[in-house]
């Protein structure tokens, strides 16, 4: 039994073929790791992915997030997500837009059901379905909290976090402190769900332990994907893909050594930048001329 590196995928099952081909690849064949799959009972889950996980932790998955909450905490905890409801804070309480409430509920359910194994691994990967990856995912220091680089939003990223497995209470412990009454008096402007994250990580003394890496993945999203945000940017030559996030998407791509990596999947990824850039430019060109841009991305 490998008890070096657990990868948990948390969340929704999705991204489909492409993105589970690179993880298996690029994270984890390349770090010998075992997997643990931690999506809701409503979700399809392909028998490829379910091969591939050493632990299925199916948790029920409620339409509306509010009854885990108040199952598990205080009226606290609703309140402060609430106060970050125009940010996606909310998302998944009520008719809020967004998902802020569910990755924070998932986190919890981590900890309350699977601390044991969870923390019997050096090194712990927590991270999401639906990345694709370009390159291989770096090996990190086991005794270091590392976070990829990028989404910050005036706060830290809530996609990919690598943490020696002691730590992970404290790792998944945001929903505690979310229990704190009116705490969200102490988070700036921006209330959203990276924001939180920050704000909690000083609150326990781990965000200026917390290092950087250069990112090799990008978010995606097939047509049959649950997603509580709007369409990203179409991916062509690929049967069903969008890459989610801009920045993500021109991050990844950008400094991919096709020559180095070269496989279909990072062929096409390269062209579809290029064909972005392009894309950039002649919207650019066409504002200052027409004052309008041609292209909506």
């Amino acid at each position: 039994m490998n008890k070096e590196i657990l990868v948990i995928m948390m969340g929704s099952s999705r991204g489909g073929k492409y993105a589970l081909e690179t993880q298996k690849k690029f994270l984890l064949d390349h770090l010998n790791a075992d997997l643990a799959i931690c999506f809701g009972d409503v979700d399809e889950v392909s028998q490829k992915i379910l091969k591939m996980a050493k632990y299925n932790w199916n948790f029920k998955d409620f339409n509306n997030w509010r009854d885990y909450f108040e199952q598990n905490f205080s009226e606290n905890i609703v309140n402060n997500f609430i106060a970050g409801a125009y940010e996606g804070l909310a998302g998944g309480i009520d008719s809020h837009s967004g998902s802020g409430s569910i990755i924070f509920a998932i986190r919890d359910i981590l900890k309350r059901n699977h601390l044991d194994i969870i923390k019997s691994y050096k090194q712990v990967i927590l991270t999401r379905s639906d990345h694709l990856y370009v390159d291989f995912h770096p090996k990190l220091d086991f005794d270091k909290i590392s976070v990829v680089e990028g989404e910050d939003y005036m706060g830290i990223t809530d996609r990919h976090y690598v943490f020696p497995g002691k730590y992970a209470e404290k790792i998944l412990g945001v929903c505690d402190y979310l229990d704190i009454k009116d705490i969200h008096k102490e988070w700036h402007e921006l209330k959203n769900p990276e924001s939180v994250l920050m704000f909690y990580y000083k609150k326990i003394n781990l965000y200026k332990s917390i290092e950087r890496f250069k990112r090799t993945q990008l978010v995606v999203k097939q047509s049959g994907d649950s997603s509580r945000w709007g369409k990203g940017i179409k991916l062509f030559f690929f049967k069903d893909l969008e890459a989610k996030k801009v920045n993500e998407f021109e991050d990844a791509v950008k400094n991919l050594k096709l020559i180095e990596r070269f496989n279909f999947t990072n062929f096409r990824l390269k062209i579809n930048y290029y064909f972005f850039q392009l894309r950039k430019l002649v919207n650019n060109i066409s504002f200052k001329i027409l004052k309008k841009r041609l292209f909506v991305q």
